[in-house]
């Protein structure tokens, strides 16, 4: 979809006459798709049938090859990962890929909700990430090991730390800030469950799609779960994380078992942004 598409979205044997009406309509439709109304690029025409939205930013969809979909952090435990995304974020594109990122702790302990904690917690934390790696797992089950930091220093009486993130690394990171919504880290902070944030990944990479498909054996090695029967691993795992998302986020994931005979093999999840 490019800038000058136009999206037209007809309501039969509905006429809008409340000026109202017609505005709450395209403001659902454009949170939607992720966009502000009162940008002014944005153009809203009301006909007595349509709503048509002119100059819509172009819908990134991303490409295939990128690692995005097949990476995990499965061994790290909830805090670590929200610590990692807020890390994460302030990383910008258009950054040499050797900068240096500065980050207040006190800004950091305040977001992990770990304000009441000594600072002693939060060192725990940061030297946990950066004994931990990434895995991104290829189709031909290839395991890739991608280390995430070259250093952190602690600055200012341990206040504030300097990252160098790893070489692979930043540009995998820079593909988050570029293809996700600018609001992931904040659904992130909301998660209450560890295995949530990479199905709640997963449904923001695909979202562009609406759905995505797991096969066991995949949920097996992104989450590194050893469930011996799927119905378990739907029960214990899935819907788990899925109502933790739902409840908790900006998006809303549905499920449809994919069956073999009786056998559980795999889910197609259906994934929306919220109204």
């Amino acid at each position: 979809m490019d800038n000058e598409n136009i999206l037209n979205i007809k309501k039969q044997k509905v006429i809008f006459s409340p000026a109202s009406t017609k505005l709450s309509l395209s403001r659902k439709l454009l949170k939607t798709m992720g966009i502000t109304p009162e940008k002014a690029e944005v153009q809203v025409i009301y006909t007595d049938n349509s709503v048509i939205i002119k100059n819509l930013p172009s819908q990134q969809k991303i490409p295939k090859e990128l690692l995005l979909n097949n990476l995990s952090f499965f061994d790290f435990e909830l805090r670590e990962k929200q610590l990692l995304f807020l890390l994460i974020q302030e990383i910008k594109e258009e950054n040499l890929d050797n900068t240096l990122y500065c980050y207040q702790l006190k800004k950091i302990k305040s977001l992990l909700k770990l304000d009441r904690n000594s600072y002693e917690v939060l060192y725990q934390i940061i030297d946990s990430i950066c004994k931990k790696s990434m895995f991104i797992f290829s189709p031909d089950n290839k395991l890739e090991k991608i280390s995430m930091f070259d250093s952190i220093s602690y600055i200012n009486e341990f206040k504030n730390i300097e990252v160098y993130f790893g070489k692979t690394a930043i540009k995998i990171f820079k593909d988050f800030n570029k293809y996700l919504n600018k609001n992931y880290t904040e659904n992130i902070l909301k998660l209450t469950r560890k295995n949530s944030i990479e199905l709640y990944l997963k449904a923001e990479i695909n979202l562009f799609k609406g759905d995505f498909l797991l096969k066991i054996e995949d949920i097996k090695r992104i989450f590194n779960v050893n469930y011996k029967a799927s119905g378990e691993i739907k029960r214990t795992l899935i819907n788990k994380c899925i109502e933790d998302i739902n409840n908790n986020t900006d998006l809303n994931i549905s499920l449809e078992d994919i069956k073999e005979g009786k056998e559980i093999t795999g889910f197609i999840f259906y994934v929306k942004r919220k109204n």
